[in-house]
C-alpha cells in the first residue's frame, strides 16, 4: 500500500487525471450495463446516454492505453536510454 502511494505522489497530474477518467469511465459503463447510468438527461433518451458512455469509454480507454506507450524502434532504444539515466540518478 505505501509503493501506491508513493507512485501516486511521483505521478504527474496528466497521469493522474487520465487514470481517474479512465476508472471513472469503468464505472460509468459498469452501470450502464446495469442501467443505472449515472448520466441523467432532462429527455429520457436511452439510446443517447449509452452513445455517450460508450463514447466516453472509447476514448478514455485510448488515452489510457495510446500514452506513455512505445510502438517504435526510436521510442523503444529512447525508453532503455531514460531507464538507464533513471538508474543513474537513483544511485
Amino acid at each position: 500500500m505505501k509503493k501506491i502511494i508513493n507512485g501516486l505522489k511521483r505521478a504527474n497530474v496528466a497521469t493522474l487525471a487520465r487514470s481517474f477518467f479512465l476508472l471513472l469511465a469503468f464505472v460509468n459503463q459498469g452501470l450502464a450495463l446495469f442501467h443505472m447510468s449515472p448520466i441523467q438527461l432532462a429527455v429520457d433518451e436511452t439510446t443517447l446516454a449509452n452513445s455517450l458512455t460508450t463514447l466516453f469509454t472509447i476514448w478514455a480507454s485510448i488515452t489510457a492505453w495510446w500514452k506513455n506507450n512505445s510502438f517504435t524502434r526510436k521510442a523503444v532504444k529512447a525508453d532503455e536510454v531514460l531507464k538507464l539515466e533513471k538508474r543513474k540518478v537513483d544511485k
